[in-house]
């Protein structure tokens, strides 16, 4: 044991018990630099005739992903030819995004997606480190 003066009197400390949660932070601190998170791109065109289809059932799928603990953020941007759509998609890991796609409302999204589009979306996935990321959770 020590003792530590804090002004208000001297406090006892064991060596081996601020060792071992200054081992425990340091271990935390670690795992969270290594961190990364599973950023998922759709890119998708649209027929022209199931425009207003689509972006219903995308304000609906939006609003849902964003309620899901696992999901960091999401967004979509509507291209300049106003019929093409990206949807971005962070998500804590791949384990998390792939249970996603069992979810009710993905499969739900997923079948407008194959009555409005003119074509097969294209979709893209990459790991990025989460310290790249400077959106905070609520």
């Amino acid at each position: 044991m020590r003792n530590i003066n804090t002004g208000a009197g001297a406090v006892e400390v064991r060596k081996e018990g601020l060792e071992a949660q200054i081992n425990r932070l340091a271990e935390l601190i670690g795992r969270l630099e290594n961190k990364s998170l599973y950023l998922i791109r759709k890119e998708m065109k649209v027929s022209q005739k199931q425009l207003g289809d689509f972006c219903e059932a995308l304000k609906q799928y939006l609003k849902n992903v964003s309620a899901q603990r696992d999901c960091f953020h999401v967004t979509a941007v509507r291209l300049p030819d106003g019929l093409s759509f990206v949807v971005y998609e962070f998500w804590d890991g791949e384990e998390e995004w792939k249970r996603h796609l069992q979810t009710a409302a993905c499969k739900a999204f997923q079948h407008v997606k194959v009555d409005t589009l003119c074509q097969p979306e294209a979709v893209s996935a990459v790991a990025v480190p989460a310290a790249w990321c400077s959106l905070n959770r609520d």
